[in-house]
């Protein structure tokens, strides 16, 4: 709602930038796995160019059981091109709620 209402509001836009810091990051990475606005890096229904940044949820929403490795979590920026190749199912930690959604989407 709030994506298509700025687009009506100002007809001149060129492209759509979302953010969110903290508790807002953390609320943000919900909305965009489960909204259909920014498909494709387009808003849904302006077909504006549209950009999501996040900055420190304090969790992260992972879409499948699989996480990262330790290797592919440097102590140190690695760039916007870090790439990870190394995953795991941490299937006998955290007494089995490591996938429960607000980390994962078990249950939903």
């Amino acid at each position: 709602v709030g994506v298509d209402w700025t687009q009506d509001m100002y007809k001149n836009l060129d492209r759509v930038v979302v953010t969110g810091f903290s508790a807002g990051g953390q609320f943000l990475l919900r909305w965009v796995v489960m909204s259909p606005e920014g498909e494709n890096g387009k808003t849904r229904f302006g077909g504006l160019d549209m950009r999501v940044i996040i900055g420190s949820p304090s969790t992260v929403l992972y879409l499948t059981e699989d996480r990262p490795k330790a290797v592919c979590r440097p102590d140190e920026d690695k760039g916007r091109y870090h790439k990870c190749d190394a995953f795991y199912t941490p299937s006998h930690s955290c007494d089995g709620q490591w996938d429960k959604y607000g980390f994962g989407l078990s249950g939903l």
